[in-house]
């Protein structure tokens, strides 16, 4: 959608293509991320989630999870991700994700101007 040589890099257009090609993706839908879940050595090994659809609570396991969920949603899913590890939430040792948060927003706006 867009740009037909994939100039405008955007995750959709450029990497879940080849990603699915893979054969070894996974793409859940209807989805809202809950926390990061961790394994009994305390590593990254799954997320927690809300299937948006039915309401139930679901779990995909992963060998990696990487979280880039814009600012303020990372933060989110750091905070709820408590455990005796991290009871304060996951990375957040010093109390500070979270507190000094920015973020970029942006909108688009298009219109027709009528030939004078």
């Amino acid at each position: 959608r867009g740009c037909r040589v994939n100039a405008n890099f955007t995750s959709t257009n450029v990497l879940i293509g080849p990603a699915l090609a893979t054969g070894r993706l996974t793409l859940v839908t209807n989805a809202m991320a809950r926390e990061v879940t961790l394994d009994k050595a305390g590593r990254a090994s799954g997320v927690a989630y809300v299937d948006k659809t039915t309401g139930s609570d679901q779990h995909v396991r992963a060998k990696v999870v990487v979280l880039a969920a814009s600012a303020l949603e990372t933060a989110r899913l750091l905070l709820n991700s408590k455990s005796s590890a991290f009871p304060n939430g996951l990375a957040n040792g010093s109390g500070t994700v979270g507190k000094y948060i920015t973020d970029t927003t942006g909108t688009d706006v298009g219109g027709f101007i009528p030939k004078m």
